[in-house]
């Protein structure tokens, strides 16, 4: 019940319904799992956005298949912080970087891969 919970809260923040196209669920499933993503590790925030994927396909009366397939992609496609993948956090200190060159770096490649995949996802896994 509290993925259902979340997901319908998701879903009324975006302000989307059952008669609005499934590719803008898509994409809010695709931005809260990647926030999620750069702040947490990133199988901890595929874990939790699981359930929550599959729920908000159903809310919007789509193939729960592209969004799991938005959460994979988003949970391991988190470029702009150190904190989401070990390689990053190893070399952060030894390499004197600081957070905002992941930050400078990273959100432009997030961006990229985000806009590829909501593109694409629904070509290949059709809702």
């Amino acid at each position: 019940g509290a993925a259902d919970f979340v997901a319908r809260g998701l879903v009324a923040a975006a302000g989307i319904g059952s008669d609005v196209p499934p590719h803008v669920a898509l994409a809010v499933v695709y931005v809260v799992c990647l926030l999620m993503a750069e702040t947490l590790q990133h199988n901890a925030a595929a874990a939790i956005m699981f359930p929550v994927a599959v729920a908000t396909a159903g809310l919007v009366d789509a193939d729960p298949r592209g969004f799991v397939m938005a959460v994979a992609s988003a949970s391991c496609c988190a470029f702009a912080s150190p904190v989401a993948y070990q390689p990053p956090l190893i070399v952060y200190g030894p390499g004197g970087y600081r957070f905002t060159a992941f930050v400078r770096s990273g959100w432009p490649l997030d961006l990229l891969v985000a806009t590829c995949a909501i593109a694409l996802i629904p070509v290949i896994w059709p809702f």
